[in-house]
């Protein structure tokens, strides 16, 4: 069996079937494969993880060990900030997550281990490692999912200190959501689920070359339109697509900031880690709350809508096929959320002293606070 450049274009665009560009990969000995004709660019778009099986000169070719450890996490980040993560339910044992103030919420209605829950979890904490988090294992496949995710929801408003709520997924009951929006409204809760994510955000897929440099890729699109889901591949290869959905995606990423999803390690059950060459909603989402609570972490008070805004204000901007797609950076972003907070306290401080002053001149010498003059002239037409 042969590999090369063009079978995974193929499978980009849809041609050929893409179980590698997932888990196809992962597990697998790949070893008697040949990928002579596979670059080392176009190898990060597929999919494996640390079971996987390559020969010594795969791993060579391919920086196995060095795409693998970029699931390492950064050690500082979101310390003192609640956050709720709702999502399937995964081994919370992985010594990944040993240092990390998790609380794990498994009830009857849980269901079984899944790898999408980990992933979620490896992903935010990627982010913000300090982080204090209550994770609610919740069954997909439940018919009474969407009423167990205002369970959850309600046990956070009952625990009062949480006001992040990480969920890769949305509802699809309008009243249950309604419901669910007036509650986290009444007490201060942002929820970012995939409904939250798609108004602001998108996601990218980043590769390097032998030299170590970056390069910035659109990921693959999960869409929602009006009859169904549609995959949406990357730079419009997938022709048998109609061209309004791939216009509606490039008008999102014209104004949306992107993280990047696809090019990075998350943890597997079982102590694994698997290097992911895709773009999903569910691995982004958690990465906007940990910014999120990156954000909190310096300023308490923030709220969500301003948060957006820093994001955007402050990403760094990528020109690709035309679009000058917004891509998150994070320093720069914490930068301006602390300046903008000591503005804000200085505004305030600035008008408590002269409320001060006023009060003092008032008490001491009679004198009263000079007050603005109203214009009473009248206009004569």
């Amino acid at each position: 069996m042969k590999l090369t450049d063009q079978d995974v274009q193929d499978m980009i665009s849809g041609k050929k079937e893409n179980s590698l560009l997932r888990q196809g990969m992962c597990g697998v000995d790949v070893s008697k494969i040949d990928m002579s004709k596979l670059s080392f660019e176009m190898f990060q778009f597929l999919s494996f993880n640390t079971k996987t099986k390559f020969s010594d000169e795969q791993k060579e070719k391919f920086q196995i060990e060095k795409l693998i450890s970029k699931g390492k996490m950064k050690q500082n980040g979101g310390e003192g900030v609640k956050v709720a993560i709702i999502d399937s339910a995964m081994d919370a044992n992985h010594v990944s997550f040993q240092d990390k103030k998790l609380e794990y919420v498994y009830q009857e209605t849980s269901g079984t281990e899944e790898e999408h829950g980990i992933t979620v979890l490896s992903s935010f904490f990627q982010v913000a490692p300090k982080a204090d988090v209550t994770y609610y294992a919740n069954n997909k496949y439940n018919k009474d999912k969407e009423k167990n995710f205002c369970k959850y929801m309600r046990d956070v408003v009952k625990r009062g200190d949480i006001k992040i709520i990480s969920m890769s997924a949305s509802f699809k009951n309008k009243d249950i959501e309604k419901e669910v929006q007036d509650m986290l409204k009444e007490n201060q809760i942002t929820l970012i689920d995939s409904k939250a994510f798609y108004k602001d955000f998108s996601y990218y897929i980043s590769t390097v070359d032998e030299k170590g440099n970056d390069s910035f890729h659109n990921g693959y699109c999960e869409f929602e339109e009006k009859k169904g889901k549609t995959w949406i591949g990357e730079n419009k290869r997938r022709k048998q697509k109609e061209d309004s959905i791939l216009e509606d995606i490039e008008d999102k990423r014209k104004g949306n900031a992107q993280v990047q999803c696809g090019g990075k390690v998350f943890a597997q059950s079982d102590n694994n880690y698997k290097y992911c060459g895709y773009c999903c909603a569910s691995f982004s989402i958690p990465q906007v709350a940990g910014l999120f609570a990156l954000a909190r972490e310096k300023d308490p008070n923030l709220s969500y809508e301003n948060f957006v805004l820093a994001v955007k204000e402050t990403s760094d901007i990528i020109p690709k096929d035309g679009i000058e797609n917004k891509v998150v950076n994070e320093e720069r972003l914490l930068e301006k959320v602390l300046t903008d907070k000591d503005k804000v306290a200085t505004s305030e401080f600035t008008k408590e002293l002269n409320e001060q002053v006023h009060t003092d001149l008032e008490s001491e010498f009679g004198i009263e606070p000079q007050k603005e003059e109203k214009n009473t002239e009248v206009e004569v037409r």
